[in-house]
């Protein structure tokens, strides 16, 4: 009976040994967008991929302004900002952002072994460059710290196959926005008063905006998703003074996208919002 037992024990441990995923996060300058993604390690299918829940936990400088605006690049997932961990004893120069999965178990999220899946992005609303962003391994001394204190600050995915949390390390652990200086900060002077309308938009969605100055030439007016890819481009046609650009938005994704105006030496202004839900 012992050897009956000890072949299925030896099977489940050599596959949680191997059952693993990590973390990667990435940032998109040209929009301001961060893209929370993870790479599993081994292959999962049905009901082995169930996701139960998930944390991730970013780290920034107690100082900066931080206020992510998430939103989910898979669909019929939620995530959310639900907990703030500010000036914690064992690093208080520090404030950890815990982004959780509200609407799990799922089995939404495809495991395929070594293929990337972004889970959601987001951007900082509460303005400006956060400075960096970080994601902490469970062992690390801060997080260590913190959890003395008593607050879970770790991250965790738990799958239904690995019969624990699957969580294992990152691909990339830490990005850092550019602060606008030079041509950027001169950019920012040319364009003011963006305006997006219907909020969210449906079917079409018109953008107005206030040009300052033409002195830098026409421009571009660009729109990215939320993964920080283009979607629209088309050049302004100049002159000082409020413009208007009709957008048919049908058959864009629903979700979050950035509006950024670029001009001719290379110049380009913050971001502005628009929303597309159907």
């Amino acid at each position: 009976m012992k050897n009956i037992i000890a072949v299925p024990l030896f099977l489940l441990i050599s596959q949680m040994t191997y059952a693993q995923v990590k973390f990667n996060l990435g940032y998109a300058e040209t929009t301001h967008t961060y893209t929370l993604s993870i790479v599993p390690q081994t292959t999962w299918e049905s009901p082995k991929n169930m996701v139960n829940s998930a944390q991730i936990v970013l780290r920034i400088d107690a100082g900066s302004e931080f206020t992510p605006a998430i939103t989910s690049l898979v669909e019929g997932l939620t995530w959310a900002d639900n907990a703030y961990v500010e000036h914690p004893d064992g690093d208080p120069e520090h404030t950890f952002v815990c982004i959780s999965l509200v609407n799990g178990p799922t089995s939404l999220i495809k495991m395929i072994a070594g293929e990337e899946v972004p889970l959601f992005s987001f951007v900082n609303v509460a303005g400006g460059c956060a400075g960096a962003v970080t994601l902490l391994a469970n062992d690390a001394p801060a997080v260590l710290a913190v959890r003395s204190a008593g607050y879970n600050v770790t991250q965790h995915f738990a799958v239904l196959g690995a019969r624990k949390n699957a969580f294992t390390g990152f691909e990339n652990a830490t990005v850092e926005c550019a602060a606008v200086t030079g041509a950027d900060e001169l950019a920012g002077k040319l364009v003011d008063e963006v305006k997006v309308s219907p909020v969210p938009a449906d079917k079409t969605a018109t953008i107005q905006w206030n040009l300052l100055s033409d002195m830098q030439g026409a421009g571009l007016i660009r729109i990215f998703d939320a993964q920080g890819r283009e979607v629209f481009q088309e050049k302004n046609s100049g002159g000082t003074g409020w413009h208007t650009l009709q957008l048919n938005v049908q058959n864009w994704q629903p979700g979050l996208y950035r509006i950024q105006f670029e001009f001719d030496q290379g110049q380009r202004t913050k971001s502005w919002n628009m929303m597309v839900i159907h």
